[in-house]
């Protein structure tokens, strides 16, 4: 029998983790009052909300901001310029649209960089997925290389590797943060629905096709903060799909 304190404990410990990797200090994530540039002075070019934003290791003259619908984009950065719109200026595509759209939403609710040993910086998202009429979607986490340096990352010839596949998600409850200390990679993963199971008028409501009841609620992956202990042991193997393991049995 599950043990009620025990699991609102779970739950608590999760919750301080997910908030301590999205404050804590870190080249990862950007600062408050960035964020607060890109709240007040609007979207900045960005057409959707707004998921993460980072600066890639040793680069500080430049962000990348992923959206949910908007893409992922990279600004020149100058906290001292006088206006928003100095502060972050040239807008470029910084993922090519067939890899940041996955599923009709164009870009991503996570960006983290790593810097590896073998394979040098690497973009890490989580391509957004859209629902159309069916409840059912899958993520996946993609590693990306910029091997020319011209801040495209993932074209043609350069590491563009789903490196786990298969996680339920629904809707914008989906992979909403990635965060990486040393070399483990931090991925934060929302819950599919609010009572574990769908009926068909509990799908219907919130906005489903209304006959999906055997579709699956939540999974061991759903609402928690998951991780993968040494992305360097992924180093070797830039092209097989799923590397890290991640496959949920009937999918």
């Amino acid at each position: 029998m599950v043990n009620l304190a025990d699991t609102v404990r779970s739950i608590l410990f999760a919750l301080v983790l997910a908030f301590s990797l999205v404050f804590s200090s870190s080249s990862q994530t950007l600062s408050d009052d960035l964020g607060g540039v890109l709240s007040f002075s609007g979207t900045r070019s960005i057409t959707g909300v707004v998921g993460q934003a980072a600066f890639a290791p040793g680069d500080n003259a430049h962000v990348y901001v992923a959206s949910y619908g908007g893409g992922i984009t990279r600004y020149d950065y100058d906290p001292t310029a006088a206006t928003a719109g100095q502060i972050f200026s040239n807008p470029t595509r910084a993922v090519p649209q067939s890899i940041s759209a996955s599923n009709e939403v164009d870009g991503s609710l996570a960006l983290a960089f790593h810097e590896d040993p073998t394979l040098g910086t690497v973009m890490y998202i989580a391509p957004c997925v859209g629902f159309g009429n069916s409840a059912l979607r899958v993520q996946s986490i993609i590693r990306l290389t910029d091997d020319n340096g011209n801040g495209v990352w993932g074209e043609t010839g350069e590491v563009a590797q789903p490196i786990v596949d298969n996680i339920i998600v629904s809707r914008l409850h989906m992979i909403n943060n990635m965060q990486i200390r040393g070399d483990i990679l931090w991925v934060g993963i929302g819950i599919r629905t609010q009572n574990g199971g769908q009926t068909a008028a509990q799908n219907s409501a919130s906005g489903g096709n209304g006959t999906d009841q055997t579709v699956p609620g939540e999974t061991a992956y759903t609402g928690t903060v998951a991780f993968i202990g040494d992305l360097t042991q992924l180093s070797g193997d830039t092209t097989t799909k799923n590397l890290a393991g991640f496959d949920i049995p009937g999918l």
